[in-house]
C-alpha cells in the first residue's frame, strides 16, 4: 500500500488512498464470488457432457433421466437404475466418474483463466510509463542554500 501511494501525486493522495481501499475491500470478495460462480458453471457443464456421453451405454431414451437423476429421486430414476443394472453398469459409478471429470475440467479451465489474467497484467505492467528520476547532483543542489557573507 505504501509503495502504491508513494506514486500518487500529493494533491490526489486522499483520492488515491480511497480508491486503493475500495479496490482492496470490494475486490477480494467480488473475486471470490466470481471464481465460485465460474467454477460451478464449468463443473456442471463438464459433468453434464460426461453424463451425456455415458448415455450411449444407457440408451439415448434415458439421457434426460440420467441428467436429472443426480438432483431428484423419481420413479423414472428407479427405472433408469434398473436399466443400468441390466446393462451391468451402476448409476453411482457413472455419476462418480462424471463428477470427477467435471471437477477436473473446471479446475483446468479456471487455471487457464488465471494464467491469462496474469499474462494480461504482466503485459500491462510493461506499458506503464516509467518516471524519470532527477539527476543526483540536481537534487543535492536544490537542497543547498547559498549564504553570502560580506566582510567589512
Amino acid at each position: 500500500m505504501k509503495f502504491a501511494l508513494n506514486e500518487v501525486p500529493k494533491e490526489k493522495l486522499a483520492a488515491g488512498a480511497g480508491l486503493f481501499s475500495f479496490i482492496r475491500d470490494f475486490g477480494t470478495p467480488l473475486d471470490s464470488v466470481s471464481g465460485i460462480v465460474l467454477f460451478s458453471i464449468f463443473k456442471d457443464t463438464a459433468c453434464k457432457e460426461t453424463l451425456l456421453a455415458s448415455t450411449t451405454e444407457a440408451g439415448s431414451e434415458h439421457s434426460a433421466a440420467l441428467l436429472a437423476a443426480g438432483q431428484t429421486v423419481t420413479d423414472e430414476n428407479c427405472a433408469l437404475a434398473e436399466h443400468l443394472t441390466s446393462l451391468g453398469v451402476s448409476f453411482e459409478s457413472i455419476f462418480t466418474t462424471a463428477t470427477a471429470a467435471g471437477l477436473t475440467s473446471a479446475v483446468h479451465t479456471i487455471d487457464y483463466i488465471a494464467m491469462a489474467l496474469f499474462a494480461i497484467i504482466l503485459f500491462l505492467y510493461f506499458l506503464i510509463p516509467k518516471a524519470k528520476k532527477a539527476p543526483v547532483l540536481a537534487v543535492i543542489a536544490s537542497g543547498m542554500v547559498v549564504v553570502e557573507e560580506t566582510v567589512s
